[in-house]
């Protein structure tokens, strides 16, 4: 069981291996009253976009 887990983690996509604190830094900075008040078409929901291949990827081995 563990070696199919560790076959499974060797396909992964690379994204899954995203820094969270990153993430998270570049979410405060893109998603944030200061950056609408700057610049409105650079806002963007970081985490949730980026995020999404991690949610996924989990839906998907609670699954199997």
């Amino acid at each position: 069981m563990i070696n199919r887990f560790l076959e499974r983690a060797k396909e992964r996509d690379p994204i899954l291996e995203q820094d969270i604190n990153d993430l998270l830094t570049t979410d405060a900075r893109d998603n944030s009253w200061a950056m609408m008040a700057n610049d409105v078409t650079k806002v963007r929901d970081v985490a949730t976009e980026e995020t999404r291949p991690f949610r996924e990827y989990m839906v998907n081995e609670s699954v199997q």
